[in-house]
């Protein structure tokens, strides 16, 4: 008998906020900041955003038969994001150390406002056959104002199917669970805000050592066009992705075992490419990659001790991503070139076709068929052609947690993470490097001589001073990029320890218990790189692919 019926609905509207203020001060007499002039400067940065969220939902579930139990959903979603940022600077204070706008001669101010609007309609069916067989399929339509106006819409399905084997070992002493799955989907992300026309923006002109030129100049407000190219052709991008995996626990449940394997392909990956010049901008942001993801994720659970007053559960989860450009969209075949960031150094996060998606790129030393250096008659060695230095990409991630729990009210946690592998451009090395601030530099008061050969073959013998070594050899002034990538860089650090006592069974009407807590964040590190492993080193602010 086929029997079929609304359970309920639900609407829940949200409506948050998020402020954040920071405030920076450069001392006064202290050379940094935005003029570096020694008078002081005062930094204000104020973040202000706003969520409004819809959700309405219908669900029912009924019966097929007396085997198969159907349970469904649908729904409809609004979201909507508004960000304002605003940015004041002060400096060149009259009396010092009084950090106020009203004792500036120089007073900047800047705002951004970015919103974004959101909406989406979606259903989703789940069948299960005795409890051990489940079959769900989703789909769900998107409009999103980041897309074209009058091509907004995109959607995202799914389905996938499990089967709960445990169910027929009801006796079984060594399998309490045990679950195989698969799962295909196919998921649109929409673009970035406002990259749909060419905007008119406020020229900013910088190298990276001096202030620069920037709206207001000489008292006249300016604007420009913008060096990044609108793409009236946006559209979402997709990621098609197939999983099977499985879910194993043993023991009463003491012993726990998942693992997953994917196969994933993002098409029109947005990325920003190239332009020739003779296009009055840099770069255009679009559908130009298809990128491959191909991995394994494990993670092993066991629960040591479980009775008496200590109490000790352990997991480990390992991880490992194969990553690969199928095509890139361009002149020729697609086997070009596109970058996707750069930094100082001239050296470049790029996508080629054949290649992990952000490998380095950048200027090489030019080598003689046994891989010397070849060395040119000023004693350095000679600059070759741009090649790809390195992959920033980890060869495998890890974890080991575990957590104690000590007569039901203390409690200990704490977690390794570990990073194997994966290439670093040093940025903030070379440039210390040129400035002579590194524990190296010190040895300043001889003559170098770089390993290599000179042009005839023969071994290199020419003498350069300490300023050319640090500076052109191994620092950025000029010297080959290929010198500032440390290559299998492993990391491994303690990321979190928590440790809490929780007040049970209190007498109390307001509380049943209270739980005490504190937690502290990377309070060990090891590894093997001759820099700073940080979020404070050199373009930290922009780049995050290698820490």
């Amino acid at each position: 008998e086929i029997s079929l019926g609304l359970v309920g609905s639900e609407m829940c509207i949200r409506d948050s906020q998020y402020s954040n203020s920071i405030e920076n001060r450069i001392a006064y007499s202290s050379l940094g900041g935005f003029l570096g002039g020694g008078l002081g400067e005062l930094n204000i940065f104020d973040i202000n955003n706003k969520k409004f969220n819809i959700d309405a939902t219908v669900t029912g579930e009924g019966n097929l038969s007396s085997d198969i139990r159907v349970n469904y959903l649908a729904g409809f979603n609004y979201r909507r994001d508004h960000t304002i940022t605003n940015y004041q600077r002060a400096d060149l204070f009259t009396l010092p150390f009084l950090y106020n706008f009203s004792n500036a001669a120089n007073i900047f101010a800047s705002n951004e406002l970015i919103e974004t609007l959101k909406t989406g309609v979606y259903g989703l069916v789940t069948a299960s056959f005795k409890n051990q067989f489940y079959l769900t399929g989703s789909i769900r339509n998107d409009w999103a104002s980041t897309l074209p106006i009058d091509d907004n819409s995109f959607i995202s399905y799914s389905a996938n199917a499990s089967w709960i084997f445990s169910e027929l070992l009801e006796n079984s002493d060594l399998i309490s669970f045990g679950k195989l799955r698969v799962s295909y989907g196919s998921t649109g992300i929409e673009p970035a805000p406002y990259f749909t026309k060419t905007l008119s923006i406020i020229p900013n002109f910088t190298d990276g050592f001096t202030n620069g030129l920037s709206s207001p100049y000489l008292g006249q407000t300016l604007f420009g066009r913008n060096s990044r190219l609108g793409n009236p052709n946006l559209k979402a991008e997709r990621v098609n992705g197939f999983e099977v995996g499985a879910d194993i626990r043993l023991l009463d449940n003491r012993l726990r075992l998942d693992v997953s394997y994917y196969d994933q392909v993002t098409k029109d990956n947005l990325i920003f490419r190239q332009v020739p010049l003779s296009a009055g901008a840099q770069d255009i942001y679009g559908n130009f990659a298809e990128v491959s993801n191909k991995g394994v994720e494990l993670e092993l659970g066991f629960d040591v001790l479980t009775k008496g007053d200590v109490k000790w559960s352990t997991s480990l989860n390992w991880s490992k991503n194969n990553n690969e450009v199928l095509n890139i969209e361009g002149p020729g075949d697609g086997d070009i070139v596109t970058t996707i960031e750069t930094g100082f150094g001239g050296v470049g996060a790029v996508a080629t076709k054949g290649q992990p998606i952000g490998v380095f790129q950048g200027s090489t030393w030019l080598r003689d068929e046994n891989d010397n250096l070849i060395i040119d008659v000023d004693g350095l060695p000679t600059i070759g052609p741009d090649g790809f230095l390195g992959d920033p990409t980890p060869d495998w991630f890890g974890g080991w947690r575990n957590d104690f729990t000590f007569f039901n009210d203390l409690s200990l946690s704490f977690l390794w993470d570990v990073r194997i592998g994966g290439d670093i451009y040093n940025g903030t090395k070379a440039r210390l490097n040129r400035y002579g601030a590194t524990k190296e530099t010190e040895d300043r008061e001889r003559m170098y001589i770089i390993e290599g050969v000179k042009a005839d073959g023969s071994p290199n013998d020419i003498e350069i001073t300490p300023f050319q070594y640090y500076t052109a050899y191994l620092g950025d002034a000029g010297g080959a990029t290929e010198q500032i990538i440390e290559k299998d860089i492993n990391i491994v650090r303690l990321r979190d320890v928590s440790l809490s006592y929780a007040f049970n069974d209190l007498n109390s009407k307001v509380f049943r218990n209270i739980i005490l807590s504190v937690r502290a964040r990377n309070l060990a590190l090891f590894h093997n790189y001759s820099g700073t492993v940080s979020y404070t080193h050199l373009r930290a602010h922009e780049t995050e692919a290698d820490l």
